[in-house]
């Protein structure tokens, strides 16, 4: 599981490409 790593920058792009992240990672 890399997101362990990029964490911390996955929280902050995850909120501005929550939208189109949510329906690409469905993990």
């Amino acid at each position: 599981m890399a997101a362990a790593k990029k964490g911390k920058h996955l929280r902050i792009a995850d909120q501005r490409a929550a939208r189109r992240f949510r329906k690409r990672n469905k993990r």
